[in-house]
Formats: structure tokens, sequence, C-alpha cells
């Protein structure tokens, strides 16, 4: 079995699904703006940690009617997901589906929010965080480990062991990210790529031997 592992946000996505969509649950006048500019400082500054960064995500959507919710993510999906694919990165997507037997998007972003996206994208699997609902409406709580990390690694080997499958079995494997956070998913594939990496990735990867992927195309050159 050959497996091609795709995290979402940074990789696939120039940005973050989560942020676009506080973005836009404040275009829409149903958060404040000014609270989720600094939310968002306080996380790229170090400051939110990983519970809190769920909570905060997870209450908004928790007070949304399911209807709504819905209705919003498509937007989301339109308005602010679309732009930010790279063709860079499908080249890349499209190459691994020729030589894997199963593309993966392995993602920290819920499962709710990364759905469109995938299936947008083709991608056959989705492994995402899960999250709990009651007669259909989010509690704004986690259903199992966040797919976030070493939870990964965690979703990939629920995915292995409903087809009856275990990880010495996947003959080969590639491994796309840009953030230090999937170093548990990249050390366990065959050929781990860092994508426009964060500086610790780019030192791992660079000490690792690792591929180091752009998903920002180069220009062309100017004719003479």
């Amino acid at each position: 079995m050959r497996l091609a592992l795709f995290d979402l946000d940074g990789t696939l996505l120039d940005g973050d699904t989560d942020e676009q969509w506080a973005r836009l649950l404040a275009d829409e006048s149903l958060i404040p703006a000014d609270g989720v500019d600094l939310f968002y400082e306080r996380l790229r500054a170090g400051e939110v940690a990983a519970d809190e960064f769920f909570s905060w995500h997870l209450g908004h959507l928790a007070a949304l009617p399911r209807a709504t919710a819905e209705r919003l993510r498509g937007e989301l999906l339109r308005r602010r997901l679309l732009g930010r694919i790279s063709p860079a990165i499908l080249d890349e997507l499209e190459a691994c589906r020729r030589r894997v037997d199963h593309t993966l998007l392995v993602t920290a972003t819920s499962r709710f929010l990364a759905e469109p996206l995938s299936a947008h994208l083709g991608i056959e699997h989705l492994l995402a965080t899960e999250l709990e609902e009651v007669q259909g409406r989010f509690t704004g709580r986690l259903r199992g480990r966040a797919c976030f990390r070493g939870g990964k690694l965690e979703h990939l080997d629920g995915w292995l062991r409903l087809r009856n499958r275990r990880w010495d079995e996947v003959t080969e494997s590639w491994g796309f990210s840009d953030s230090i956070n999937d170093r548990p998913m990249l050390e366990r594939v065959h050929h781990a790529i860092a994508v426009d990496p964060d500086s610790e990735l780019r030192s791992l990867a660079l000490e690792s031997g690792w591929k180091i992927l752009s998903k920002h195309r180069p220009p062309p050159a100017a004719r003479a």
C-alpha cells in the first residue's frame, strides 16, 4: 500500500481554515472582529495553548444553529478558501495521485469545516478533528483526540485498522506539511516534504535531508 498524506492549513491552503472561518463569522457580525484580531495576535505570539484554541473555536460553532453553520461553511469555501489554493501544490497532489493507492487529507481542522474543501480537491480520505454532536447540534466539545501533532498518527492508525491494515504494510508514503507540529507524521513517512516550512520545521528538514517545497511558483522569466 502506498499513501500520500497532506496537511491542510499552510500546506494545501495558503492560510488557516479556522482563522478564515472566524473572520467570516466576524464579517457576518456573529462575533466581534476585534476579538478575532486579538485571539490571532496571541496565537502567533505563542500565548494560546491547544485546549484554548479548540475551546474558543468550538464555542463559536456551538452557538450557531446547524442550518446557519451549514450555510456559512459553503460561504467559507466560496469566499475565503478557494482563492487560497496554490496551483503548485495542486500539481504535487496530482503527481501523488498517479503514484499512490490512497491520498489522505490529515488535518487538525474539524471535519465539519474541512469536508467541503476535501471534496472540492477530490481527496478520497479525510482524517480530521471530530466534534461532538447532540441532536444535530455541536456541543462545543471534541469527540476523541484532536487530529493534531501525535493525534494525527492515532487517527491514521485508526484509519488503517478499519481496513485491517497496519503501518508496517505501507510500502511507500509521502507526507506534506508546513509546521513543526507535524513532526510525528513527517518522521513516520518514507518521504517527508516541508512546504513553506516554519523556522523549526525548516531546520529539521535541512538536518534530515527532507525536500523543501514552496507553494508559490516563481514568476516566469521575462523575454529578452
